[in-house]
């Protein structure tokens, strides 16, 4: 009876997507890696460019490496870098495209508190990570994502941007160990 609730047009049920999501997006790691470059690149960016809004406005530029890179890596690791036979690709969109709302807080950043930029930044980042852990079946997304929205918040506060960038680059670099370990175990 339960497993009838699930199904969805009458042949797998939300499980069995979930299972066969995982098996063809790898997780994401096809996403996730590129973070790492992207995260590696903006606290590069925090000694290489000394104006804050010259710095803020780089920050955001650097965002846009993330599809190329993405399509690159599902290549290179031959991960489906879109798997659209599957229904739970729309919802897995759409877990994406929300922290697209939360960017505007972001941009609003930018101008008025420029040095809050970055950590608010890292902040919908991290926080965004949160439905993955389950849709990817993933504890790794779960856990990254509640512990970088808090150290993006308290590294941010006491440190600084560049020090919320290494954070995030750390932790992101180990979802991706963990994101390995968790597909080796499938």
């Amino acid at each position: 009876m339960e497993n009838k609730i699930c199904e969805i047009n009458g042949t797998e049920t939300i499980n069995e997507l979930r299972s066969r999501f995982v098996t063809t997006q790898k997780r994401g790691l096809h996403f996730i890696i590129p973070s790492v470059i992207i995260w590696s690149a903006i606290l590069v960016l925090q000694f290489a460019i000394p104006d804050i809004s010259a710095k803020n406005i780089a920050v955001f530029c650097s965002s846009a490496m993330l599809l190329p890179l993405s399509f690159m890596t599902s290549k290179i690791l031959g991960i489906t870098f879109s798997d659209k036979e599957n229904p739970l690709s729309k919802p897995g969109f759409l877990f994406t495209m929300n922290q697209m709302l939360y960017i505007t807080i972001v941009m609003w950043a930018c101008s008025a508190a420029p040095d809050a930029m970055v950590m608010l930044y890292a902040i919908v980042f991290a926080a965004h990570l949160l439905p993955f852990g389950w849709l990817y079946r993933s504890k790794a997304y779960t856990v990254i994502s509640v512990a970088g929205t808090v150290a993006a918040l308290f590294s941010g506060i006491f440190c600084g941007a560049a020090i919320v960038a290494a954070v995030m680059t750390v932790l992101e670099s180990c979802l991706v160990l963990w994101l390995i370990i968790e597909n080796q175990k499938q």
